[in-house]
């Protein structure tokens, strides 16, 4: 899919548009082999596609520039509201989605990678993941506002780790001593 997935690059349709022919093609066989296009739609986006890349201009496609514009918003201002181009435009999105739809999920196993040091226990990755995806969620280091509640929790924070450490000891006393 990754291989055919290519077709869309505007600077090979340009270069080779028989082959992105059928590299869409391909495509198309695949979502319809997986469930998520139906023949009929298939068939559609196929003759879409065969007439974007003899009717679009050319201009339009030597203008795309890999390093600035994203592809997905070349094709949504090429394709979308645009009747003619309905059953290419969900392909192309079906597509676009695939070589991303487990990025998210890859980056965090990254993420908890670099986090993981000898003797961290599962809880404390949790946390600092946690506060990191917070962070992320403000907008960075910088966008964090720290008000007085925050402060107040920084503040009660070690207390309440010295106690939860006596709760585990005194937890684990417990147990051993029911053993013997």
């Amino acid at each position: 899919m990754a291989k055919c997935a290519t077709c869309l690059d505007p600077v090979k349709i340009m270069e080779s548009p028989n082959q992105c022919v059928c590299d869409m093609d391909a495509c198309l066989a695949q979502l319809m082999n997986a469930n998520h296009l139906t023949a009929l739609k298939s068939d559609r986006a196929s003759t879409q596609f065969k007439r974007l890349v003899n009717d679009v201009p050319k201009d339009t496609l030597t203008n795309f520039k890999r390093s600035s514009q994203r592809l997905d918003h070349f094709y949504a201002d090429l394709l979308n509201q645009k009747e003619e181009y309905f059953e290419l435009w969900q392909a192309v999105k079906l597509i676009l989605l695939f070589s991303h739809g487990n990025a998210f999920v890859k980056g965090g196993f990254s993420l908890n990678k670099d986090m993981l040091v000898e003797n961290l226990l599962e809880e404390n990755l949790v946390a600092m993941r946690r506060a990191y995806d917070g962070i992320l969620h403000c907008g960075g280091e910088d966008k964090v506002i720290v008000d007085r509640e925050m402060i107040r929790y920084a503040r009660c924070a070690h207390a309440k780790y010295k106690q939860e450490q006596e709760s585990r000891k005194k937890t684990a006393e417990d147990s051993a001593a029911r053993e013997e």
